[in-house]
């Protein structure tokens, strides 16, 4: 396995656990706001996009990718199961045919005619991703962006396919992908009406028809919706009642108000999971940054996002391009993402509630009842590109606070809410430094911070955690 970068962070960036060979099946904890495992442990879907690692890549640049994003963190990934011919938003290879030439549908665009030679090498490559403790969120009919049609499937599916059709191919896959690791996504960058929207209802009736335990979600095509926005669906925290069990809202431009609204829906209460918060220097997303793409994950976790994250890497990561897989995933980029990853499983992140109040919030959205009970951020807040967001463990034990690369100045902390004294360090998102600051008691009702000046990245971002004393 390939080891992670060494930094020289906190105590919480310990050595990753070995993969788990025995991955259970995730189910939504009682509360609805997490994911847990076949033995009740709190688990966060902290996934990176491989959109097209199982049509372009062969299966030792597989392994080593699933070995190198398991090294850095991640315990999941996602993946499109058939990638379409006249794709535009990335480079085709052989689309919509494997590296090997099989293709996924024997008569082109008919749904009808599963191959399984192809459908056994994914089959395969999912396999694979479970014996590293890989969960793979698999998007098994990818629609494709209305701006960019031909990226999907959208037109072959609600024009010369039937619903019989589509249920029959839903029935196929679940049959063929039974392992414990998959995740069923439906949709993809695309709204469902009418006849789309009916073959996508007969897909996910498929899939129900041969198990309903699994987790599944969706994508929409707009960066300002939930999942469950899009009619036509059942959706809730218990998959054998629900055709949808978390929210995996695509985030971009949302980053704060999307995790914010999802958090603050109740009916029903589902896990939320940034779906796609940016993707590195994509020309589509206006070129994001490293400080963006971590901005924009910082932002989703403290708004509400407990649920997980979905690293959007660079372009030729997530479209597989072989030749420069490995080379981007040695860019500092992907190592930030370790940091948070580490960071985040070092907290009480399951017990984590945003700021605000039953009248207020400070994240964009109306006041909840849901959130923590109190606004956290008391001065400095900041707004738009310079936001300080924060939120609490429900039990008072610990409070984070993220500063953005464009935010200025100090700002004051409420921490009447925690259980007692609190002790304070900054923490680079960076590299994992601590610089420890102080204990500061629970009567202190405005708290004021001053960041230590440029992380190591030469950026002005700082994640401040305090934990009880």
């Amino acid at each position: 396995m390939v080891a992670p970068r060494p930094f020289s962070g906190g105590p919480w960036l310990d050595p990753q656990p070995e993969p788990d060979p025995e991955l259970s099946q995730l189910s939504v904890h009682a509360s609805g706001r997490y994911f847990v495992d076949g033995s009740g442990t709190p688990t966060r879907l902290e996934s990176i996009s491989l959109w097209l690692m199982g049509v372009h890549g062969t299966v030792a640049q597989q392994n080593t990718t699933m070995d190198t994003i398991a090294a850095h963190g991640f315990n999941a990934f996602v993946l499109m199961l058939m990638a379409h011919q006249d794709s535009v938003s990335w480079t085709p290879i052989n689309e919509p045919n494997d590296i090997d030439d099989d293709p996924p549908l024997n008569t082109p665009g008919d749904f009808a005619t599963p191959n399984d030679t192809y459908f056994d090498k994914q089959v395969d490559l999912v396999d694979r991703a479970l014996e590293r403790g890989l969960r793979v969120v698999l998007f098994i009919a990818y629609a494709g962006n209305a701006v960019a049609p031909d990226d999907g499937w959208a037109a072959e599916i609600e024009g010369s396919n039937t619903n019989t059709d589509m249920q029959n191919f839903g029935a196929y896959v679940r049959g063929k992908f039974t392992q414990p690791n998959v995740i069923i996504m439906y949709g993809g960058d695309r709204d469902l009406a009418e006849d789309l929207l009916q073959r996508y209802q007969a897909l996910a009736d498929g899939v129900q028809s041969v198990a309903r335990d699994n987790m599944a979600s969706a994508e929409w095509s707009t960066d300002s919706e939930l999942v469950t926005d899009q009619a036509g669906f059942t959706y809730g925290a218990n998959p054998s009642t629900a055709d949808m069990t978390y929210d995996s809202s695509y985030t971009f431009s949302g980053a704060v108000v999307v995790p914010d609204a999802s958090w603050r829906r109740t009916s029903p209460t589902i896990p939320t999971v940034a779906g796609e918060p940016a993707y590195y220097q994509y020309e589509g997303h206006s070129s994001p940054t490293r400080a963006d793409v971590r901005r924009n994950a910082w932002w989703g976790f403290t708004a509400g996002a407990v649920g997980g994250n979905n690293y959007g890497p660079h372009i030729d990561i997530w479209s597989f391009q072989p030749g420069s897989v490995a080379t981007r995933l040695a860019d500092a980029t992907v190592d930030d993402q370790l940091v948070r990853i580490e960071l985040i499983a070092s907290l009480s992140w399951h017990l984590m509630e945003p700021s605000g109040t039953a009248g207020s919030s400070p994240h964009g959205g109306s006041g909840s009842s849901t959130y923590c009970g109190r606004v956290l951020v008391v001065s400095g807040q900041g707004s738009g590109s310079t936001l300080i967001t924060s939120c609490m463990a429900s039990d008072g034990s610990q409070i984070v606070a993220y500063y953005p690369p464009a935010a200025t100045g100090s700002f004051s902390l409420d921490l009447r809410s925690m259980a007692g004294d609190t002790a304070f360090a900054w923490v680079d998102p960076t590299s994992g430094d601590e610089t420890a600051i102080a204990t500061y008691p629970n009567s202190d009702s405005s708290r004021s911070f001053t960041t230590p000046g440029n992380n190591d990245s030469g950026t002005s971002d700082w994640v401040l955690v305090g934990r009880a004393a």
